[in-house]
């Protein structure tokens, strides 16, 4: 059974174009923040949630600048 609210990280990357182990790298160091890497006792899962990922993907996440 698919979960719709999650996505794989070779679908992904297939939409983005990119190596399912730079997106890895990418989701590891913060720059992409639709994903989520948790470390276990013996591998890395990664986390992409597909509505996140959409908005992302659309320009929805805009960043607040900071006022001084």
């Amino acid at each position: 059974m698919k979960n719709e609210t999650m996505m794989t990280v070779e679908e992904c990357a297939k939409v983005l174009c990119m190596k399912p182990q730079c997106l890895r790298e990418c989701i590891e160091n913060g720059s992409f923040e639709f994903g989520k890497c948790m470390r276990t006792n013996k591998s890395k899962v990664y986390k992409i949630s597909r509505p996140a990922f959409m908005r992302w993907y659309n320009g929805e996440f805009i960043l607040q600048e900071e006022k001084v």
